[in-house]
């Protein structure tokens, strides 16, 4: 046991050119990269850790925040390690075995097919998910109306809902969701029982173009759980409001509920598409090499010239 363990390690420092492994190093990257990118998701959606201090950084200097670009640049950044690593032993292979023979590179090819295809394809199953997951977002069809009490502590189910409540209408809150395909700009304002309390639960979407003063009047919308972005509510919270979590928003709409989720949606399928033109590409790569002759060792003629 000792004995191949040693070997493995000798391996992996890399001696003779054969013996400069690369594959842990590259699939130990893949894995890590997800896993940050699974992190950084997870803390993107609860507003937490590192995602939230740079989404504070990013509001601070740029008066928006940039999600995707986020997620990809950290990643990248705690990945490169890795990127690093494999790139030297790549070189250092090449530097002691010179260019690889045509079977060496048609199982190198295999497996970054593999390393494409991965993530293409569990890319693609979380887009139609997600797609899916936002239509069901208040059905399909007209369901009854739940009738929500400001002053009661019970948890409303999400769906059609109505309510009477003093709108803030002078505490707007202005959140700009930016995808691949386009923004969206959200802008709600507190609903509360009591217009001088500090203490809020529910948002409500308005239009940007309604009155400035607070307005007490009933509401009605699709209600859903967990929905305020963490930029709101830390907003509200430096304005001396105190949130009360599970927080829940009245949308306007069933397609304003819907938005988030089918932004997401598309940027993972237009993901996956770039992952799949890249296994396009590739495939024809292969195919070219495949055809290639195998070039021979030429001989050179014995002779004093030669020598």
């Amino acid at each position: 046991m000792m004995g191949r363990f040693q070997e493995w390690v000798g391996k992996i420092r890399g001696g003779r050119g054969d013996n400069v492994v690369i594959a842990p190093f590259v699939w130990a990257g893949a894995v890590w990269a997800t896993f940050v990118a699974g992190v950084l998701i997870w803390q993107a959606v609860e507003y937490q850790g590192v995602f939230a201090w740079i989404a504070e950084l990013q509001f601070r200097h740029f008066d928006r925040l940039f999600p995707v670009a986020t997620v990809v640049s950290i990643t990248a950044l705690l990945s490169l390690p890795f990127i690093v690593i494999v790139a030297y032993r790549l070189r250092r292979r090449r530097q002691l075995l010179g260019r690889p023979k045509q079977d060496e590179r048609l199982r190198r090819e295999r497996k970054i097919r593999l390393l494409l295809a991965v993530p293409a394809g569990i890319s693609a199953v979380l887009a139609v998910v997600l797609f899916f997951l936002a239509l069901s977002i208040g059905g399909f069809s007209e369901k009854a109306v739940t009738t929500i009490s400001l002053s009661s502590e019970e948890e409303p189910p999400n769906g059609m809902a109505i309510t009477r409540g003093w709108l803030m209408m002078n505490r707007k809150g202005f959140y700009t969701e930016k995808g691949l395909f386009g923004e969206r700009e959200l802008m709600v304002v507190p609903l509360v029982q009591d217009a001088e309390t500090n203490r809020v639960r529910y948002f409500v979407e308005i239009s940007p173009f309604e009155d400035q003063q607070a307005q007490f009047r009933t509401v009605e919308g699709l209600l859903r759980k967990k929905a305020l972005p963490g930029g709101l509510g830390t907003l509200y919270e430096n304005s001396g409001y105190v949130i009360e979590r599970p927080t829940h928003i009245l949308y306007r709409s069933r397609a304003s509920a819907r938005w988030p989720l089918l932004s997401a949606a598309g940027n993972l399928a237009f993901f996956a598409f770039l992952l799949g033109l890249g296994l396009a590409l590739h495939h024809w790569h292969v195919r070219s090499m495949k055809r290639q002759p195998v070039k021979k060792p030429v001989r050179r003629p014995e002779g004093f010239f030669n020598q």
